[in-house]
């Protein structure tokens, strides 16, 4: 019996326990390198003997939107199954900065270029 759904391929996998709380697609001009990029958070697993996430990844894409790579962005919140911080959401900000919040350490991290202020 068809029900008329439509399965669609995740443009992304990201792993299961990871937990990704936050997206945001780069808009600014601080980092032109980022053009067509997604930055996600992934807040991480709690409950597994080896734990995985607490980091934010880089999505990049292709001119047509497709996924063309994903990389780590920013990673150390993890560090032999000890656990200083949780990113919980990335944002992209009017000069190009990201900021990205912890939820864990009670913090707000800004990402600027070396040239910025």
């Amino acid at each position: 019996m068809d029900s008329g759904f439509q399965f669609i391929d995740p443009i992304a996998e990201l792993g299961a326990h990871v937990a990704p709380t936050g997206i945001t697609f780069y808009e600014g001009e601080m980092f032109p390198e980022f053009e067509n990029n997604i930055f996600i958070t992934l807040h991480g697993s709690w409950n597994r003997s080896s734990k995985v996430g607490y980091k934010v990844i880089r999505v990049s894409l292709d001119q047509r939107g497709d996924v063309a790579n994903i990389q780590d962005f920013i990673s150390g919140w993890l560090i032999n199954d000890e656990v200083s911080g949780r990113p919980a959401a990335p944002f992209v900000m009017k000069d190009g900065s990201i900021l990205i919040s912890d939820d864990k350490a009670n913090v707000i991290y800004r990402v600027t270029s070396n040239s910025s202020s």
